[in-house]
């Protein structure tokens, strides 16, 4: 499919003591669901920074008129910026909206460039965020031409646990290695990365998108860096110095954990490691529903069958968009019951 937009000679926006090339471009990809009101406010806040995107592409996962109406006013206030809307052909969640997406920047953008990520309800903190994570980027790719992402938070991936491990407050200062960036968390993507390794996993739908594809990168050599002074002022801010988080050892049933279950052993399955998509299926299907028991054996018996609905598609491969949150039959049953 081809993606047609009229480029203008436009060059990334220079700054004040910034020693980054000029001809480096941001394309920023956003997808939206049904959340104008904040689809809306996102736009105005990206687009109020002082070092915007060089280009922006909308993902419409609802082919909405009056997203497309808000896209087009935001448009006509920008007459030089590039700007692509693009109606998916169905809900293709956050993850199929980023692939969509990514294909289409693959069209504009040289190997140089960066693909920004963003969500819909995440807008960024400050009207500087942006611009110190381009030059962020930039310095540490003269440093290293092997790096492949950037971004404000992350995590590393502890292959013998299987579980993702939190950065420690010590360690955040200047640039931290890192196995994945947070989309949402002005998380850039090299474009010649992505020529090499393909964009993110659309499939997944929902659900440790930023990860697989980051272990991804990891594979192919290329390096992870968060930027760990923003990092720490956010962390800072919302009084998350010194926390420590305990794992939920009770069933969760809601949509989403569905999503996050099979995905992360779809993901285990495809970097070989059988063990670790056994143990997750194990933790959901087995243990979590026996110690759910004790608290209230209904939420047992629901956390149990979705545990075991997400183990099941993930080992047949059965991918994209296979739960409903508004029509799925266990889901709607179980909300209707904790609405009683």
């Amino acid at each position: 499919m081809k993606f047609r937009a009229q480029e203008p000679n436009l060059g990334s926006p220079s700054h004040p003591g910034a020693t980054v090339p000029s001809n480096v471009r941001v394309f920023a990809v956003l997808p939206t669901y049904r959340r104008q009101l904040l689809f809306a406010e996102m736009l105005r806040k990206v687009l109020d920074q002082d070092r915007p995107p060089d280009w922006i592409v909308i993902v419409d996962n609802e082919s909405n008129d009056e997203t497309e109406a808000i896209s087009q006013r935001f448009r006509m206030t920008q007459p030089d910026r590039p700007w692509i809307y693009l109606r998916s052909p169905e809900n293709l969640g956050s993850a199929g909206g980023w692939a969509y997406g990514m294909e289409a920047v693959l069209e504009h953008a040289n190997d140089q460039d960066w693909i920004l990520t963003l969500d819909d309800d995440n807008p960024p903190e400050n009207a500087e965020l942006l611009r110190r994570m381009f030059d962020f980027a930039e310095i540490q790719r003269q440093a290293d031409p092997n790096l492949g992402a950037v971004g404000v938070v992350g995590a590393r991936f502890n292959w013998w646990t299987g579980n993702l491990v939190r950065v420690r407050d010590e360690e955040l200062s200047g640039p931290v290695s890192v196995d994945y960036v947070g989309n949402g968390h002005m998380a850039m993507y090299s474009v010649r990365l992505i020529r090499e390794i393909g964009p993110f996993r659309g499939d997944l739908f929902f659900g440790h998108t930023e990860v697989e594809f980051g272990l991804r990168l990891r594979r192919a050599g290329y390096r992870v860096l968060a930027h760990g002074d923003v990092w720490k002022q956010r962390r800072i801010r919302k009084n998350k110095i010194g926390i420590k988080r305990k794992p939920r050892r009770t069933c969760e049933i809601h949509w989403r954990k569905y999503y996050v279950t099979r995905n992360y052993i779809a993901m285990m399955l495809q970097f070989g490691r059988l063990d670790l998509a056994l143990k997750r299926a194990l933790i959901q299907v087995v243990v979590k529903p026996v110690a759910t028991l004790l608290v209230s054996p209904r939420r047992a018996y629901y956390g149990w069958r979705l545990g075991l609905r997400a183990a099941w598609d993930a080992f047949r491969g059965k991918m994209g968009p296979t739960l409903n949150p508004a029509s799925d039959p266990l889901v709607m049953s179980w909300n209707q019951r904790v609405e009683k």
